[in-house]
C-alpha cells in the first residue's frame, strides 16, 4: 500500500532543502548586536541589574523596530536607537531631579553613562571629515554658479560616504554651518 522508502526519502529532501535555502538567506548580524547580546550574558553571570536593565531593554528596542518598516540591520540603526534611549533616559533625569528623587537620578545617570558607552563602540564619520566634504561641494558649486539649498546639500554628502556610517544629524548641522557662511 504505502511504500514507507518513498516516505523517508521525501522528508529528508524537504529537510535538507529548507536548510540549505534558510543558511544561504540569513542576514549579516551588526557586530554592535553580538556585542550587546554578549554583554547581556556577561551582566546576567556577574548579577549587575543595572548592566541587565539597558541591555534588555536596548534588545527589545532593537527586536520591536524588526516589526517595521525599517528594521535595525546595521551598527548605524542600532545607534539611533541607542540615541533615541538616551533622549528618554535624559528626559527621565530631568523629571527625577525637579521631583527631588537623587535616587532615581542616580540610577537613570548610571543607565546614561551606559548608554553613551555603547554609542560610542560605532565608528562613524566626524564632523571635521563632514565639513570638508561639505566645503568642496560648496566649492564646485560656486565654481559653476550653482545655488544649493540645504536639502541638496545634504544629498550630495550622504551620497559622498555611501556605505560609511554617518550620522545625519552631523550632516545637517555641517550643512547649516556651511550654508550660513555663504
Amino acid at each position: 500500500m504505502f511504500s514507507l522508502r518513498r516516505l523517508v526519502t521525501s522528508t529528508a529532501r524537504v529537510g535538507l532543502r529548507y536548510n540549505a535555502t534558510a543558511a544561504a538567506a540569513a542576514p549579516e548580524v551588526p557586530p554592535l548586536l553580538l556585542t550587546l547580546r554578549t554583554d547581556l550574558k556577561n551582566a546576567m553571570r556577574a548579577k549587575d541589574q543595572t548592566s541587565l536593565a539597558v541591555l534588555r531593554g536596548l534588545l527589545a528596542e532593537i527586536k520591536n523596530a524588526q516589526f517595521t518598516d525599517k528594521p535595525a540591520n546595521t551598527d548605524l540603526d542600532i545607534l539611533n536607537i541607542i540615541n533615541k534611549t538616551k533622549a528618554k533616559s535624559q528626559v527621565s533625569i530631568d523629571e527625577a531631579a525637579k521631583a527631588g528623587r537623587p535616587d532615581l537620578v542616580e540610577k537613570e545617570t548610571a543607565q546614561f553613562k551606559l548608554l553613551e558607552q555603547y554609542a560610542g563602540a560605532v565608528d562613524t564619520v566626524g564632523q571635521e571629515e563632514i565639513m570638508k566634504v561639505a566645503e568642496g561641494l560648496m566649492e564646485a558649486a560656486n565654481a559653476e554658479g550653482k545655488k544649493v539649498n540645504m536639502g541638496e546639500l545634504m544629498r550630495e554628502v550622504m551620497n559622498k560616504f555611501e556605505g560609511r556610517p554617518v550620522v545625519r544629524a552631523d550632516v545637517a548641522v555641517v550643512a547649516k554651518k556651511v550654508l550660513g557662511g555663504k
